[in-house]
This record gives C-alpha cells, sequence and structure tokens, in this order.
C-alpha cells in the first residue's frame, strides 16, 4: 500500500470516528449548560406549581444511564417534576413521561447517554404505563402522542382511575429506591 492510500484510508475510516467523538462531547456539554440554565431559571415556578416549568425542569433532568444515579441527569428527578406537570393535564410533560417509562429515555444527539444506556442495558419499559400517558398526552391534544398511540400494541389502562392516582414517577412505577 503506497503512502497516499494510507492516508486516505485513515482519512475515511479513522478520523470520522475520532472527530464524531469529539463532536459528541461537546454537543452535550452544551446541552448541560442548557439544562443548567433551565433549572436556574424555572425551579422555583417548579415547586411552586407551575405545570410548564415543571415540564422545563423535569426534562432537563432526563436521562441517565441508571435510575440511581445521583449526577447531573437523575431519571427520579426528571420524573417527579414530569409527572406534576403530567397530572395537570399538561400534554408534553404526558409525552415525555411516556417516552421514558417505554424506555426511551435518551432522544436526539445525547450521544453519550445513548452508548451508555446501550452498554448497560438499563432501559426503563412498562408498556401499560407508558400507553396510559401517551393516551393522556392525545387525549389533551398532543398529535405525536396520538400517531403514537396508532402504532402501539392496545393495553389495558381500565386499572388507572385518574392521572392522580396513576403510577407515573419512577419511584411509583418500579418500587422503592434501590
Amino acid at each position: 500500500m503506497s503512502f497516499k492510500a494510507a492516508i486516505k484510508l485513515m482519512a475515511v475510516v479513522i478520523f470520522p470516528p475520532v472527530l464524531f467523538g469529539c463532536a459528541g462531547a461537546v454537543v452535550e456539554s452544551a446541552r448541560m449548560t442548557n439544562d443548567a440554565v433551565t433549572r436556574d431559571n424555572y425551579l422555583s415556578a417548579a415547586l411552586e406549581g407551575d405545570a410548564e416549568a415543571q415540564y422545563l425542569v423535569g426534562k432537563s433532568f432526563c436521562c441517565a444511564p441508571s435510575n440511581d444515579a445521583e449526577s447531573f441527569y437523575n431519571n427520579r428527578k426528571a420524573t417527579d417534576f414530569l409527572c406534576r406537570a403530567a397530572r395537570q393535564k399538561y400534554p408534553a410533560a404526558a409525552f415525555e413521561v411516556a417516552k421514558i417509562h417505554s424506555g426511551d429515555t435518551v432522544e436526539g444527539v445525547r450521544l453519550l447517554r445513548r452508548t451508555a444506556n446501550f452498554v448497560r442495558g438499563d432501559n426503563l419499559d412498562n408498556k401499560v404505563i407508558a400507553y396510559y400517558w401517551y393516551s393522556q398526552a392525545a387525549q389533551h391534544g398532543y398529535a405525536e402522542a396520538a400517531d403514537l398511540l396508532n402504532q402501539l400494541e392496545k393495553q389495558d389502562t381500565s386499572q388507572f382511575s385518574s392521572p392522580m392516582t396513576a403510577p407515573c414517577t419512577i419511584d411509583e412505577v418500579y418500587g422503592v429506591k434501590q
């Protein structure tokens, strides 16, 4: 193999994954900064009961590779705030709760956490709970939830009398902290 061919091979095979990994870290760092600002700006209103603030703070905590993580992202804190908003019939929050309980805890380019979830195999998955919260989001006008419900296997959610009594947080659905 010639020197030029070896350089081309390195440029095509080796450099893109290395650069992609660096870009992923930069993007993740920027997202963490944005999430920290969101918490600073909305935490007080969220604690006072503002549904939109609860949704934003909940999204800023979502999601860690494991449920017991005491790191920057924390699934328990995420579901605590998201469930507060979902129980006030905030459809975007109900949709996020459903995504979490369906095992879809990492979105977009959160590559580092997506990889950690894959390696750990620690995804949450409760189809009945997810279906219930997707249906709540759809019932309150969240179009993406309505579209998704049509694709999912129907689940019997009749045991849940209302959003106020339906399991929602990590601890309510999966048990007490480990």
